[in-house]
This record gives structure tokens, sequence and C-alpha cells, in this order.
């Protein structure tokens, strides 16, 4: 008697046995794939897990370059906000240090396009 792995498969489920654990499933056609994806998909869920959009992007940063520019006109100077750690930079405007490193890079970009143009 000759069967092909799938046959050999089916026969060992089909009479309870222990298939070895080195063997991969038979191999299903596609339509049986996307049953199996979606079945397992629907398992996985749970009723408040549905898929989540994403919502407006955040304005943390914008708000901060707000800050910064209000700042440099009414008590900073551009050398110090240059030299302000980014530590210092989060905790004085409540952000991550990387939004507070963009921030000053884009204000301090916008000083020196400003002052470039004047000139």
């Amino acid at each position: 008697m000759k069967l092909n792995r799938d046959q050999f498969y089916s026969l060992l489920t089909e009479a309870g046995l222990e298939v070895p654990k080195f063997w991969r499933p038979p191999v299903a056609t596609a339509k049986e794939e996307c049953e199996s994806a979606r079945v397992a998909k629907t398992l996985h869920q749970t009723p408040g897990s549905a898929a989540r959009t994403r919502g407006p992007r955040s304005t943390k940063l914008e708000q901060v370059k707000q800050q910064m520019r209000r700042h440099l006109q009414e008590e900073l100077t551009r050398e110090k906000l240059e030299t302000m750690l980014e530590k210092e930079l989060a905790a004085k405007y409540k952000v991550s240090r990387d939004t507070a490193r963009k921030a000053r890079d884009a204000v301090l970009s916008e000083f020196v396009e400003k002052s470039n143009s004047d000139k």
C-alpha cells in the first residue's frame, strides 16, 4: 500500500494516533487557509479588542514648538535654548526628551532661516 504524506497524516488523525511533532500538518488549499485564518482571528478577539482605528496625530510637538517660540520672544535667548540639555527641556515642557529635541531643532532651524532671509 502506498500513501502520500497527507493521506498518512489523515489516517493517523482518524485513528486517534499522535502525529510526530516534527511533522508539519498537510498542505491546505487557499480557501481552507483563508477560512482558518478568519476563524483564528475571531477566536483571538475579545469583545473589547476589535480592530482600532488610529486617532488623530498627537499635537504635542506643535504645542511645544509654540511654547518655545513664545519663550524665545519673552525670556529665552537662542544661545540659552541651544545649550539647554534635553532632560531640562523635557522637564520644562513636560514632554519626552525626543519630543523636546525635535521641537528645539525645528524652532532653531526656523530662527536661522528667518535671520538668513533678513539679510
